[in-house]
């Protein structure tokens, strides 16, 4: 019998059997924050207190912020967890942003470490930021619109251009590419926006697309379907743009990217044809552009414009595209066909 209580005290133990934890007792962290000092990692936590019941589910929670320090993600997180005040509840945690030079130093340990422990899920959109930034995304007056935003930024279809990436997305394991792509958040006039869309590789930041060639980079990869075209009284919208590919294997691998979409409120006195030409011709040199800074100049695939390639013949394709020998100045053709809307 006393063989038997004691292998029962230490199942106990190694089951982790407490008193349980209710809701009302924890803080619901909604995102986390990640920056390097001193060769230490610093963790920041955005937190609401939990609703103490159903019935007040929608009442005004209050915002707990709390950091911690420490060598390691771990370590960071847990020392910020112990100065909550509350236990620290992940599961509607889908936020991380993480300081614009912790990225470029560590981001591929960071991702690596959320991917896989408790306090983050396989959703989690990731960005970066500006040491700068960080007093302003994280003022307590307006951190819970930040969050909130963020949240509607992550969930939205991209119909107004949110660039979004996931920790699903990237390749943790190195056997594929070795870079990272962020997004980087700044605040405006009007709350947290993107500015700038990151490509961090060999512990470094490569290349910063803004402006036109951010947008430009939504298009491609699936984030953006409108695109407004700013040229005084001739300004007006491409809508519902969407891509078609096709792969030529002969002479030499090409892939032809055709983008496609309709132009909507022309003036009245304007040559609809005409202007709709002037877009295309545009849009294709900047789409080009942007193709030719991150796929040849840079030797990336952040559009896995590579996948085309696989599917055709993956024994003959991989192998370039491994070696980063694929693209070339005119692997990747653009075309643009947009027709005025009747």
């Amino acid at each position: 019998m006393k063989r038997f209580l004691a292998l029962f005290a230490a199942l106990l133990l190694l089951t982790g059997c407490q008193r349980p934890v209710s809701l009302s007792e924890r803080a619901v962290v909604k995102m986390i924050c990640i920056s390097r000092q001193r060769q230490n990692y610093h963790v920041k936590l955005i937190a609401y207190t939990a609703p103490q019941s159903e019935e007040n589910a929608d009442a005004e929670r209050e915002i707990l912020l709390a950091e911690g320090e420490g060598d390691a993600v771990q370590t960071a997180l847990l020392d910020a967890e112990h100065r909550l005040g509350a236990e620290a509840f992940y599961a509607q945690n889908e936020l991380l942003l993480v300081e614009q030079e912790a990225a470029a130093d560590r981001l591929g340990e960071i991702l690596g470490y959320f991917s896989q422990e408790r306090v983050s899920r396989p959703n989690t959109a990731v960005y970066a930021y500006q040491a700068n930034e960080e007093e302003c995304l994280l003022d307590p007056d307006t951190v819970q619109q930040t969050v909130k935003l963020l949240e509607e930024q992550k969930n939205s279809s991209g119909q107004d251009g949110g660039l979004v990436q996931m920790i699903y997305r990237f390749d943790l394991t190195g056997e594929v590419e070795d870079f990272f792509l962020l997004p980087r958040l700044v605040m405006g006039e009007g709350g947290v926006q993107t500015d700038a869309l990151l490509f961090f590789r060999d512990r470094a930041l490569q290349l910063a697309l803004t402006g036109e060639e951010m947008e430009a980079a939504q298009l491609l990869l699936g984030e953006l379907s409108r695109y407004r075209y700013l040229d005084g009284a001739n300004s007006c919208t491409a809508e519902d743009l969407r891509l078609e590919y096709t792969v030529e294997d002969a002479p030499q691998p090409r892939l032809q990217l055709a983008l496609r979409g309709e132009v909507r409120d022309l003036r009245s006195e304007a040559d609809p044809r005409a202007l709709c030409r002037e877009i295309e011709n545009h849009l294709a040199e900047l789409l080009g552009q942007v193709i030719l800074r991150c796929c040849v100049e840079n030797r990336t695939d952040p559009f896995r414009f590579g996948w085309w390639f696989l599917a055709v013949d993956a024994d003959r394709f991989a192998p370039l595209l491994a070696e980063g020998a694929l693209f070339q100045e005119n692997t990747v053709q653009v075309t643009v066909r947009l027709t005025p809307a009747s």
